[in-house]
């Protein structure tokens, strides 16, 4: 094996560890959303208490405004905590990662892959070349002597 192999190889596998390594080692972290299932659960026995006292279609909807008014008022405070961790500003970095490995190793099969090493059309014995097949151009026309 030529030491241009093995350069080619151990480079191949650097770039291969590094995107295994960005792919597993930089997740995003997950924030916990804070619980508020005690609030919830107030704002819930509130609304069959004060339902059952109501007797009338308009003191129904009394009713549910303030059930509606207690748990808005959850979802206010869960939005503040979330907001508070910073729950927002989470994003992805490996995408990005991946890319800058995906380029860096284009470029290194650019500069490891020898000068020459093309694509090579076989050549069958025996079979014409494409002058002899009749593929090649005609000579351009003599130039007019006018």
């Amino acid at each position: 094996m030529s030491i241009h192999r093995v350069v080619r190889t151990v480079g191949f596998l650097v770039l291969a560890g590094s995107a295994l390594a960005v792919a597993l080692l930089l997740e995003p972290e997950t924030p916990e959303a804070p619980s508020h299932s005690d609030a919830i659960a107030v704002a819930l026995a509130d609304a069959d208490t004060n339902e059952r006292s109501a007797s009338s279609a308009p003191q129904q909807q009394v009713v549910n405004g303030w059930v509606a008014r207690d748990l808005l008022t959850v979802i206010a405070r869960q939005n503040d905590a979330l907001l508070a961790q910073g729950a927002t500003d989470r994003t992805d970095p490996r995408p990005a990662w991946l890319l800058v490995i995906a380029v860096l190793a284009i470029c290194w099969a650019g500069l490891t892959t020898p000068v020459g090493s093309g694509m090579r059309t076989a050549t069958v014995p025996g079979t014409p070349t494409a002058e002899q097949a009749g593929f090649a151009f005609p000579p351009p026309p003599p130039p007019d002597a006018t």
